[in-house]
């Protein structure tokens, strides 16, 4: 009996120092992790603010931050890019029908290189991306389903954190699609790229374009505070 006290006695002792040793070290790694938390995109004043990814744009006006993405618009999203896509903006003004209003789209994904090493090797990143684009304009006169494929790329501007790379514009005979491909300084030690999309009727596309185009023009790189 004295022999099963004792055992009992040692276990409850050695269980005290385990927890004495280890239980301040899991105080610190859950402080830790709730501390470095990232918080969800939100919209405040009309702003879509993602902390994530450190950008802010404005919501055109008149268009509104909504789910779910519909099919006939993720067909015209490259699929390596669908698994990015972070908000879609719905025009609301036009009174037509679901398939005629204008969506604007964000792809945002982080890449495996520094911003530093990024412009230092900007011409061969370039390189890459024309030979691309090329294909798929060269690609564009073998789908029915489309009309024009047009492009244009950028230099590198110097001394700034946010770099236009390419635009394009995809002319469908029911749908019009527009891409401009961004890469940005998202951290020290991290360089972004973010693609916007437009789409639109051909019939709206004039409204919607330009809701595209001012919308890009308010995107904002933010301050992390996590």
């Amino acid at each position: 009996m004295d022999k099963h006290r004792r055992a009992k006695k040692k276990s409850l002792l050695k269980s005290k120092v385990v927890m004495k040793k280890y239980f301040p070290a899991f105080w610190i790694i859950a402080i830790f992790i709730s501390c470095s938390t990232i918080p969800p995109p939100t919209v405040v004043n009309g702003t879509y603010i993602n902390p994530e990814f450190g950008f802010s744009v404005k919501i055109p006006g008149g268009w509104v931050n909504s789910k779910p993405i519909p099919p006939w618009v993720l067909e015209t999203i490259p699929p390596s890019e669908k698994i990015n896509l972070k908000f879609m903006f719905t025009n609301t003004e036009p009174q037509l029908g679901i398939m005629s209003k204008g969506r604007i789209l964000a792809s945002c994904s982080k890449l495996e290189i520094s911003w530093e090493k990024l412009l230092l090797s900007w011409d061969k990143v370039r390189t890459i991306l024309i030979k691309k684009l090329e294909k798929n304009k060269k690609d564009t006169g073998k789908k029915s389903s489309l009309k024009k494929y047009s492009y244009r790329t950028y230099n590198r501007s110097k001394d700034v954190c946010l770099m236009p790379a390419c635009y394009e514009e995809i002319d469908a005979y029911h749908l019009k699609l527009l891409r401009k491909h961004f890469y940005y300084k998202c951290s020290d030690q991290m360089a972004c790229k973010i693609i916007f999309y437009a789409t639109s009727t051909p019939g709206m596309f004039k409204i919607n374009s330009q809701a595209y185009r001012k919308m890009i023009q308010t995107f904002t790189i933010i301050d992390k505070k996590y």
